[in-house]
């Protein structure tokens, strides 16, 4: 009877580890759930530099972590508590207002990356690794 009773507990060991390994009885491993924090460890999210330029004040922000332009705008609202409004259109995201400057007839934001004017939208602008961001409230050129 002892040898039955320590079978019975040796399978019951067997399977039980199996089954908390993530193992089927027939030996396929399950699939397992992704690991989003492996997932985004493991993705390079830029570091830029990011400067806002009210025509009044200039603030430079450094090793910001942002994949667009309008990422890196609102890492820097988020983090100095600055309001950031926006607007969505077909072609892409619009800057309206940045603090306590909005857009008129006369001045708005626009942005440039490197020294070259932004040609699309903020969200859709993809920056690199030690890209130059610059917002500029300035009279718009068309």
């Amino acid at each position: 009877m002892n040898k039955k009773i320590f079978f019975l507990v040796l399978c019951g060991v067997i399977f039980g580890t199996l089954f908390w390994k993530g193992y089927s009885l027939i030996g396929i491993r399950k699939e397992e759930k992704k690991n989003t924090t492996v997932l985004s460890s493991s993705i390079e999210i830029p570091r830029i530099t990011l400067t806002l330029d009210t025509g009044e004040h200039i603030a430079t922000y450094t090793g910001i972590p942002a994949s667009t332009v309008l990422q890196a705008l609102q890492y820097i609202a988020t983090e100095k508590n600055i309001m950031v409004k926006t607007k969505q259109y077909d072609f892409g995201v619009f800057v309206e207002q940045i603090g306590d400057k909005a857009n008129t007839n006369d001045r708005s934001w626009v942005y440039s990356v490197n020294g070259v004017s932004g040609q699309v939208a903020s969200d859709a602008y993809q920056i690199k690794t030690d890209d130059q961001v610059l917002w500029q409230y300035i009279k718009p050129i068309f």
